[in-house]
């Protein structure tokens, strides 16, 4: 049975913007073991000092394409990672896209 130290659980399986993400952020090492989280987009990555709990966020437009986050935490001088992928897919999105041909 494979041990994890660390725990992150998204409330749904994929998001639209304007909509709430609730990332449930958990640790075998208790209330007190301090959780970094690194939020990552493109072009933008954040880090927040959490305890375990659950972490909210709104979901906005910009965040099409999904949103990345890895955590960790050291306990007894061991380091524990763990990453997360949340999908904020283009499907909604509506495309406008046009074909043009070189005059020649």
């Amino acid at each position: 049975m494979l041990k994890k130290e660390l725990v992150l659980m998204a409330d749904q399986r994929q998001y639209e913007p304007e909509a709430q993400l609730d990332l449930n952020i958990g640790s075998v090492f208790g209330m007190k073991q301090p959780i970094y989280l690194f939020e990552g987009s493109p072009g933008k990555e954040e880090v927040r000092l959490v305890q375990p709990h659950t972490y909210k966020r709104s979901i906005q437009e910009g965040d099409r394409g999904g949103i990345q986050y890895q955590s960790f935490t050291v306990h007894n001088n061991r380091y524990f990672p763990l990453g997360a992928y949340i999908p904020v897919p283009w499907s909604n999105k509506e495309l406008d896209i046009a074909l043009g041909y070189p005059q020649g």
